[in-house]
């Protein structure tokens, strides 16, 4: 896929950490996405089956009784892949 801005090569990598604004609140992080960028500076992050990914924030954030910061979450993708993959919860304590 060629680059929108300026039609050049786009590469492919694993972001480790990459913050993501579910709502107007601290942005959540999301682990291993991908993420493809292009030298003129263009870059797009690849987030799999978004409304899965939603359904599991909100019910994390309900649910468990930690901060947005403690919290992050892994896509695992399933046997076929990413169809029947699923988005899972970790828990990050902090190092002291």
């Amino acid at each position: 896929m060629p680059c929108p801005n300026c039609g050049g090569p786009l590469t492919k990598g694993t972001v480790d950490q990459h913050p993501y604004r579910y709502d107007r609140g601290k942005p959540i992080l999301l682990l291993g996405v991908t993420e493809c960028a292009c030298p003129c500076g263009y870059h797009a992050v690849e987030i799999p089956r978004v409304g899965p990914l939603h359904r599991t924030i909100e019910e994390a954030l309900r649910m468990l009784r930690v901060k947005r910061d403690e919290i992050a979450f892994i896509f695992e993708h399933g046997p076929s892949g990413v169809e029947d993959g699923e988005w899972n919860i970790v828990v990050q304590t902090a190092a002291k």
